[in-house]
């Protein structure tokens, strides 16, 4: 993991969420049901060809605004994780529940952005092992800014409704012929880059990323990763006194499988803050022992 300074945080503008994109606060368990990215989509209210070219354009445009707005920010961060049999049941010893403060910035220079997160565990809470902290989540829909569409295939699968709201669906695949930049796996012995394919359900109104899901492309023995997926839910939120309103994540569920067991993290993101960040190393992927 990345060494990072304390949070020095001189919030501007409190966030609050629109209604209609709350997520319930608790659920009885977590649950062993990662997405799959290929499967067919039995809610498809249109099969028709999409205008896939303007889509990506105008989602492109929503990324880099997102980039050049954000700078940098700190949020409230709930996690829960579980440790799960094959069978579906938890490990006792292995379930629980953790809040940080959690900050994040980008650093953009031509034709590459970098991330740098930070997490500490709020007001004195105990942390979490460290296979469960997933970092990156913030970075999962960059796939669609423009200096990362052309590592994917991208193709567009027909209209879907997301949380009574119309999107387009679009399938995207990292292409073998460009190198893997979007995601990661920070391990004692090094990094390890992994391909991604995936879905993003992108608003046909404001050309927003209103949900994403991706999987692994293929298996990683490397560092015994047979599967990971990963969902993404976005919710508006207002900063008042700058009058921004920008599209984050809400809430977000990791699922890994590796070394014989499977692991699922929940995190949901609250009390959002334009800040002044500064974290000296980006904090990697889970840390597969």
């Amino acid at each position: 993991m990345g060494k990072v300074s304390p949070l020095a945080s001189s919030g501007l503008a409190r966030e609050t969420t629109e209604p209609g994109f709350q997520k319930a606060a608790k659920r009885t368990a977590l649950k062993w049901m990662p997405p799959n990215v290929d499967a067919p989509i039995s809610t498809l209210t249109s099969t028709q060809a999409c205008p896939l070219p303007e889509i990506l354009s105008r989602a492109g445009e929503r990324a880099t605004e997102l980039v050049t707005n954000l700078q940098s920010f700190t949020a409230r961060e709930s996690v829960e994780y579980a440790d799960l049999d094959y069978n579906g049941s938890n490990f006792a010893s292995a379930v629980g529940t953790a809040v940080f403060d959690y900050a994040v910035s980008f650093d953009q220079k031509p034709g590459a952005l970098t991330t740098h997160e930070a997490r500490s565990p709020s007001h004195g809470a105990s942390s979490i092992p460290s296979e469960f902290q997933s970092s990156g989540l913030m970075a999962i829909g960059l796939v669609f800014h423009p200096y990362y569409q052309s590592d994917f295939e991208m193709r567009c699968e027909g209209m879907d409704q997301w949380n009574g709201k119309a999107a387009w669906v679009v399938h995207f695949e990292q292409r073998d012929d460009k190198p893997a930049r979007m995601h990661s796996f920070r391990t004692s012995d090094g990094v390890y880059r992994a391909s991604l394919k995936g879905r993003g359900w992108i608003s046909t109104e404001t050309s927003q990323i209103l949900h994403i899901e991706t999987n692994l492309k293929k298996e990683m023995p490397a560092i015994q990763l047979k599967r990971e997926a990963i969902s993404v839910d976005y919710a508006p939120v207002e900063f008042h006194s700058k009058n921004m309103k920008l599209w984050l994540p809400q809430v977000s569920e990791v699922f890994l499988e590796m070394q014989g067991r499977r692991y699922v993290i929940l995190h949901a993101f609250t009390n959002f803050l334009l800040s002044s960040v500064q974290t000296e190393q980006t904090i990697g992927q889970p840390n597969p022992k």
